[in-house]
């Protein structure tokens, strides 16, 4: 039953990929499917419960399975056999190998050596963070046990303020629990694979793929990055989805493919499904897509962007204003809708950011390393306008967070503390999309085209060229 459960959940999310689009390549399948997957069957869940309707293993497995029928049938109807065929003989082709690369297969022996600690450490040592102890891991057993939000320990308030959090992780927990797992941490363990491989697929499109291998590893070892995917909290899932989104929106800009700017919009709404801050990425994506719009005076795919990604946010938004007189108790910071002026806090904050993100405890020499390529690309940047919308992006997120701190009025808790704890694990999405930036510098780029030339082995003489 377990085997089923995940393998339910992962050809969910390869029909709605293909749903999307029949274009997708297959290592990108593989790594995009189980994150789109667990998405659509925390959303099922949550709709469920506004319907008032208990959801159970056997509810949540009738309506996947009913779904992917009714996905396939689309197909078969919409989409050819001759043609479906044709690609799959094709992706098969481009299975056989072409050239050898050592620096390749030594880096990818790295990246699957850490994965397999990191998971082994993650399934055989219990939940024991305090945040998903008394928060999360918790209200997932309650929701498997309950089958519904406003569960017991909702009522009684013997669950923590995580409760109030958009329920993507904790449903997706409470998964594992209904498919028979003694403990949870398979979700964070398979979100964090999936991550990995589809980070790279996104990255190798910007560069060589000896340069996308070692730089996913990079990336992979950011030291509180790593140790924190092995914690059974909402940190690193959120960081996976948002970052993931602007990745693929920048995709979309550089190739104009339109399947990369459906599944942003729908990494970005599985972002805002798992932590509110994500309006931090929502932001400035949907004004680049409006100014894109503007521009080309064609606003459907803008519409339909904006529809997939703040949807679920706006619905869990309402639904804790709906339950207020419940839900009330879990919220710990209360927003405040009028400017504040109070620069002595706001100062306080900016310290406290300032020490995070410098620490190399936490993020190793990513950010300074990020500032040497960003001074390296400034004629770039100048005159080409080179990733210029990604390097907005992640100034955006860490100031705009900062600013929105400085908008809570605090229920529990200090803006040290929360900075130092919450906001050291918020930093992990642009600490991420800072490793993308430094692999496309042009000197690292430079460097590595001509390394790839010279110890890349051709195996095969002539390539078979992609049917139309």
């Amino acid at each position: 039953m377990t085997f089923f459960g995940i393998l339910l959940t992962f050809l969910l999310g390869f029909a709605l990929l293909n749903l999307i689009s029949n274009q997708f390549r297959l290592i990108e399948l593989l790594g995009f499917s189980f994150l789109v997957g667990i998405f659509s069957q925390t959303i099922l869940m949550f709709f469920l419960n506004i319907l008032s309707i208990e959801y159970n293993l056997v509810l949540i497995f009738v309506i996947s399975i009913l779904l992917l029928v009714s996905i396939c049938i689309w197909h078969f109807i919409n989409r050819p056999a001759v043609k479906s065929g044709i690609r799959i003989n094709y992706t098969l082709r481009k299975l056989k190998p072409k050239s050898f690369n050592f620096l390749i297969l030594f880096a990818w022996g790295l990246i699957i050596y850490t994965l397999y600690l990191i998971s082994v450490k993650s399934l055989y040592w219990p939940t024991s963070a305090s945040d998903s102890l008394t928060s999360f891991d918790l209200y997932a057993k309650a929701l498997a046990h309950e089958g519904k939000l406003l569960n017991t320990l909702i009522y009684e308030k013997r669950v923590g303020y995580g409760a109030a959090y958009p329920p993507l992780y904790s449903m997706a927990l409470s998964y594992a629990y209904l498919l028979g797992f003694e403990t949870s941490k398979i979700i964070p363990v398979l979100i964090f694979l999936s991550f990995v491989l589809s980070f790279y697929c996104l990255l190798v499109r910007l560069n060589d793929p000896t340069s996308a291998a070692l730089f996913t590893f990079f990336m992979l070892v950011t030291p509180e990055f790593l140790v924190q995917s092995a914690i059974n909290t909402t940190s690193v899932p959120h960081a996976v989805f948002s970052s993931l989104s602007v990745l693929c929106y920048l995709e979309w800009r550089r190739e104009k493919k339109i399947r990369y700017l459906y599944l942003s919009g729908v990494l970005l709404s599985a972002g805002g499904f798992t932590r509110s801050e994500t309006i931090l990425y929502m932001a400035p994506l949907l004004f680049y897509l409006l100014l894109y719009s503007v521009k080309q005076k064609t606003y459907k795919d803008f519409f339909i962007y904006v529809c997939i990604s703040i949807m679920p946010f706006l619905t869990w938004q309402f639904f804790l204003k709906a339950h207020g007189e419940v839900m009330e108790k879990f919220i710990q910071v209360k927003l405040l809708y009028t400017p504040n002026f109070d620069f002595n806090q706001l100062n306080e904050i900016l310290s406290y950011a300032y020490k995070v993100i410098t620490s190399t405890d936490h993020y190793g020499i990513t950010l300074f390393l990020f500032l040497i390529c960003l001074a390296l690309n400034t004629l770039e940047i100048i005159k080409k306008r080179k990733l210029l919308d990604l390097i907005f992006l992640i100034f955006f997120v860490y100031f705009g967070y900062i600013l929105l701190l400085n908008q809570f009025e605090l229920k529990a808790s200090s803006y040290k503390a929360i900075v130092s704890h919450s906001g050291k694990r918020f930093f992990f999405g642009i600490i991420t999309l800072m490793w993308a930036y430094i692999s496309t510098n042009r000197i690292i780029n430079t460097l590595f085209k001509k390394v790839n030339y010279l110890i890349t082995i051709p195996l095969i003489k002539s390539e078979d060229k992609e049917p139309k």
